[in-house]
C-alpha cells in the first residue's frame, strides 16, 4: 500500500513482511482500486436488505448476508438468470481486470453462479460456474440485453459448496481470460477467448441461480502501458557474520557474529548503525549461516545514511556544595527514533567565569565512548573566563559516537558530573550549547574558533544575543 500516486516513468521497490499475527491490516481497497466493494460499510442495514448502493435487476434479489464468522457478503436469492442485481462502477472503462469471491451455499434454485461486466443496457461479458461439486462446468458468456450465450467452454473440474473461491476475469483489447482459484491462490481452471461486440463497461452484475454469496469485489482499469513486476526470493533464516576481519563494519551492540533466531516463515527487520569512516551508500557483504551450520551465499547489504533528525534531551542542574565548590550535572539523551548522525560528535559548550576552574569530572560508563575535555581561555576586556568544551570520543577507532534510538537500550544517553572550584563569588552562567558539531566544530578543538566570527557567535550566545 502507498499513499502517494506512482509515476509511470520510475521504478519502485516494495518490501513485504509477513508472519506476525499481531499486526493489524492497513489494506484499504476503496483507495486502491477503481471500484471496490466488501459489504462491510452497510452497518446501518440488516441482513435481508438490498445494499443501498445496489439496484435489483429485473425480478432478481441481492441481499446483505452475515456469515457465522461475522463476515458480511451479499447473497443472490430468488428467480434465476438473468435476474439479479448490479452496482455502478463509477466510470465507463474499455479494459479491466475484476477480482471477486464466490461461494455456492445451496441449490434451492438454479445451480450456476453467473456474473457480468456490462454497459447500461446489459451488454457485456462474464464468467460462469455451474453445479458445484465433483464436476463443475466452466465457461465465458456474452450478454446481449441481459440474455446469455456461450462464447467458450472450459473443462469440468472439482469444487464444493460452502467454500469460497476467487474469480479473476480480465478483458483487454477484446481479449478475455477467466481464471478460477481456491483461497490459497492455487489455480483450478482457466479459459480464454476474444470478442469485440461490447467495448465499454459501466456496471458489475450478479446473475445466475440461487443461492450463492459474493464478496470482496475489486475492479481495476487496465492502462495502455502496464507496469511490470519482479518478485525477489524469500528471506532465509541465518546468522549475520561480517566478512571483514580487521574491524566490525556494523555496530549492533553485540559481538561479531550477530545471531538472530528465526523459524521458517518468520521475518524480522534489523536496524544497523554504520560505524566505519567509509562513505555511506556503499554495499557490504555479509555471510549467512543456516541453523545447521551450513554457510549460505554472500548477501549484499546496502548501507544508507542515517536520518539527520536530531532530538536531544538535556538535563542540566547545579548543586551548591559550599562557598568553594559547585557540582554541575549534565544528562544528554537521544529521544529520536533514529541514530544520531554518523561521523558527527555530540558536543557540549558552556562558559566558566574567570574565578571558576574545573577540579574533576566523571561520566557514566559506556561500552563505546568516553568524554573528552578541552578548554579555551579568554582574557580580553569583554570576556574573562574559559569556554569549556566536552565531547564523546569512541574507545575503538572503528566505531563512531552515534547515540542509538530511544529504545531503552544502552548508549542512547550519557551522564557527566563536573566539580568546579570557586575563588570568590560569581554565578555560573546557565548558557549552554549542545548539538552535533555545533558552531561548525571540525575534527580538532583548535579549529573550533579558527575565525573571530565563530568565537563571537558563541560569546554573543552567552550574552543572550543569540537564540
Amino acid at each position: 500500500k502507498t499513499n502517494e500516486p506512482l509515476s509511470s516513468a520510475q521504478n519502485y521497490n516494495f518490501s513485504m513482511y509477513y508472519g506476525n499475527d499481531n499486526v493489524s491490516s492497513t489494506s484499504y481497497g476503496f483507495g486502491t482500486f477503481l471500484f471496490f466493494e466488501d459489504f462491510e460499510s452497510y452497518s446501518a442495514q440488516s441482513d435481508g436488505q438490498t445494499p443501498t448502493n445496489w439496484t435489483t435487476y429485473s425480478s432478481g434479489n441481492v441481499q446483505l448476508y452475515t456469515q457465522s464468522n461475522g463476515n458480511r457478503a451479499v447473497v443472490k436469492t430468488s428467480n434465476d438468470d438473468p435476474n439479479g442485481g448490479y452496482i455502478e462502477i463509477g466510470k465507463s472503462i474499455s479494459n479491466f481486470q475484476a477480482y471477486f469471491k464466490t461461494n455456492r451455499i445451496n441449490e434451492i434454485g438454479g445451480t450456476a453462479n453467473r456474473y457480468s461486466l456490462s454497459d447500461d443496457s446489459v451488454n457485456g461479458y462474464g464468467p460462469y460456474a455451474n453445479a458445484f461439486g465433483a464436476s463443475t462446468s466452466f465457461l465465458l458468456e456474452e450478454r446481449t440485453a441481459g440474455s446469455a450465450t456461450t462464447l467458450v467452454s472450459g473443462s469440468s473440474f472439482s469444487t464444493s459448496q460452502n467454500n469460497w473461491y476467487i474469480i479473476d476475469f480480465k478483458y483487454n483489447n477484446t481479449n478475455m481470460n477467466y481464471s478460477f482459484f481456491d483461497t490459497d491462490y492455487d489455480m483450478l481452471n482457466s479459459v480464454a477467448t476474444s470478442d469485440a461486440t461490447t467495448t465499454n463497461f459501466t456496471r458489475f452484475y450478479i446473475h445466475g441461480g440461487h443461492e450463492f454469496l459474493t464478496d470482496d469485489i475489486a475492479i481495476r482499469e487496465i492502462v495502455s502501458s502496464e507496469p511490470t513486476l519482479t518478485i525477489y526470493s524469500q528471506e532465509a533464516s541465518h546468522t549475520i557474520i561480517s566478512n571483514t576481519t580487521n574491524y566490525i563494519p556494523l555496530w549492533v551492540n553485540s559481538s561479531n557474529p550477530f545471531t538472530i533466531n528465526l523459524v521458517d516463515g518468520e521475518s524480522r527487520i534489523i536496524e544497523f548503525a554504520l560505524n566505519t569512516t567509509d562513505p555511506v551508500n556503499v554495499t557490504y557483504e555479509i555471510l549467512g549461516v543456516l541453523s545447521n551450520g551450513d554457510k549460505t551465499e554472500y548477501t549484499y547489504l546496502y548501507i544508507k545514511d542515517i536520518d539527520e533528525q536530531i532530538y536531544l534531551d538535556l538535563v542540566y542542574n547545579k548543586d551548591f556544595v559550599n562557598n568553594s565548590f559547585r557540582i554541575l550535572n549534565i544528562n544528554l539523551t537521544n529521544f529520536a527514533e533514529n541514530h544520531t548522525p554518523r561521523n558527527k560528535e555530540l558536543t557540549i559548550y558552556t562558559f566558566l567565569p574567570y574565578n571558576m576552574s574545573l577540579a574533576q569530572y566523571h561520566y557514566e560508563n559506556s561500552s563505546r565512548y568516553y568524554i573528552t575535555f578541552e578548554s579555551l581561555i579568554l582574557t580580553d576586556s569583554t570576556y574573562n573566563g574559559t569556554i569549556i568544551q566536552w565531547y564523546l570520543t569512541p574507545f575503538n577507532t572503528s566505531l563512531n559516537t552515534t547515540f542509538v534510538p530511544n529504545t531503552g537500550f544502552v548508549d542512547n544517553s550519557i551522564q557527566a558530573t563536573f566539580t568546579l572550584n570557586i575563588t570568590g563569588y560569581n554565578s555560573l552562567n546557565d548558557k549552554i550549547i549542545v548539538g552535533m558539531d555545533p558552531l561548525i566544530r571540525k575534527n580538532k578543538y583548535s579549529e573550533l574558533f579558527c575565525s573571530l566570527s565563530e568565537k563571537q557567535t558563541f560569546l554573543n550566545y552567552i550574552n543572550g544575543e543569540v537564540t
